[in-house]
Parts: structure tokens; sequence; C-alpha cells
């Protein structure tokens, strides 16, 4: 399918997003967001699909909002809502996605851009890249983007508050130190780093991925008995499953499980 500002390519059980607007360093306008919105309900709709890759092209991963687009919507409150609120469909997008989703961050990331990718399940970055959540430096709130939900489950609170409330940039290896990233490596090892992951994820048991990810993603919004509850769902489910069989045979008889989904 094509789209004005992203590439969808679909790839076996791997489905890969990128923003393509390279010459503004892929700068986030509404379009960008109704593309971004719209390719992650194809692919919501594709059972088929194990993994999602979200990255940018060119030297940067997103730039944040396009300042243009900022301008022309300041005196239209109803394009400017729209404007915010296709981004936050985007990161409930990636939020709750039955499938991991894997930010390439092949360069810097500010403001949207950055929650976009850390929004993400898995995190992976290049060591020159930057994370900038930039937001109030240009009288913006720093409540964007799932900023204000994230950042504080990422970092903690009083880091948060830091971070938003000053405009703060955060390099690459700090951002790994802080638990922001999952993995930052040169440039050169970003496809092979990349291209593990992905790997793990499709030979993994499909199902309880799904689960999994469906528990961590709001496991800090619920109380104890109710986890517990979904937990119980999940793994009755999962214990029951044919990769259930298979990877207790496969430890049983000391080698590598051929998990099949299902």
């Amino acid at each position: 399918m094509d789209y004005e500002t992203i590439n969808l390519i679909i790839d076996g059980a791997t489905a890969t997003i990128t923003m393509n607007r390279p010459a503004v360093l892929n700068a986030m306008t509404t379009q960008l967001g109704v593309d971004i919105r719209d390719a992650l309900r194809i692919i919501r709709q594709n059972e088929t699909l194990k993994v999602l890759i979200l990255t940018g092209e060119g030297k940067a991963f997103c730039a944040g909002a396009d300042m243009e687009e900022v301008l022309r919507v300041n005196a239209d409150p109803i394009l400017a809502e729209r404007a915010v609120k296709v981004f936050l469909d985007c990161i409930e997008g990636i939020r709750t996605l039955h499938i991991p989703v894997i930010s390439r961050v092949n360069g810097d990331a500010y403001g949207g851009g950055a929650m976009l990718a850390l929004a993400c399940d898995f995190k992976i970055a290049v060591e020159t890249a930057k994370l900038g959540l930039l937001f109030v430096r240009v009288g913006l709130a720093g409540a964007d983007a799932g900023a204000t939900y994230l950042i504080p489950r990422l970092v903690g609170p009083t880091r948060a508050a830091e971070m938003l409330l000053l405009g703060e940039v955060v390099e690459a290896p700090e951002a790994y130190r802080l638990g922001m990233l999952t993995r930052v490596v040169p440039h050169e090892s970003l496809d092979d780093e990349v291209a593990r992951f992905v790997n793990r994820i499709l030979n993994g048991p499909t199902l309880a991925i799904k689960m999994t990810k469906r528990a961590l993603a709001g496991s800090l919004d619920k109380d104890l008995a109710t986890e517990l509850d979904f937990e119980c769902y999940a793994q009755t489910l999962c214990i029951q499953s044919a990769d259930a069989r298979e990877g207790i045979k496969a430890l049983k008889e000391k080698r590598k499980p051929l998990f099949q989904g299902k």
C-alpha cells in the first residue's frame, strides 16, 4: 500500500514502518501521524505478523514536530487538536499492538519522535543518537506523545521532571544507563543487532510472547489482584499450547525448541 510519508514493507512475518521525510529529518506532520496510524491498523489485522520494526529514512530517526505545521495550526483549535491527537493514537497503537515493536533508532530522535521510539518494546539505537525531550524549549507542553506516561515509568518521577520541565537532551549511552534504551551499538552494527532481536522473536513461542506483551502493557496501571487474574488467563492459554509441549520436550531432550506459533 502506498503512503505519502512512510513506507510499509511486509516481509514474511516481519513488518517495517519507515518514516520517509529525510529532507526534513522525518519531522512529524499530521499526515505522518495518519499514515503511521493507518499502517498500525493494517498490521493489527494481519495475524501472520510476529514483529514490527519502526525506523526513519536517512540520518535521523525523527526530528519531532514539523515547526512549519505547528505555526500553521497555531490559530486553529480544531487543526491543533487533530495534530496532537493523531500521534497520541500512534503511541497507543504501538503500546497495544499484539506483537512486539522494535524501534531502530538510526539517528537523533526529538520531541514526539523520541516518544515514538520509546513507546516500542525494544529500543535499539546507534551510539551517536540523541533523545531530545525539547517540548518546553519551544513553548510546547512536555505533556505530549505519551511523555508524561512513559518517561516516569522508564526513569522515575524525579528524573522525568528534570527531563520534561527543562527540555533535556539525553545522549544514547546515558539513555541506556537510565533504562530508556534496550541496546546502544555502533552504526555499522545496528542492522545486525535489530536482526538478532527479530530472529529471536520469530523463532519464539508466538502466543506466549503476545500474552506477555499484553500483560506488561497494562501491569503498571493495575492492582496486584487484577494483574494476577490476567496472568492466570494468559498462562492457562499458554500451558495448553503446542509450543509449551514442544518447549518442555526440548528442555528434557536438551535441544533447541522448534516453536510453531500455536
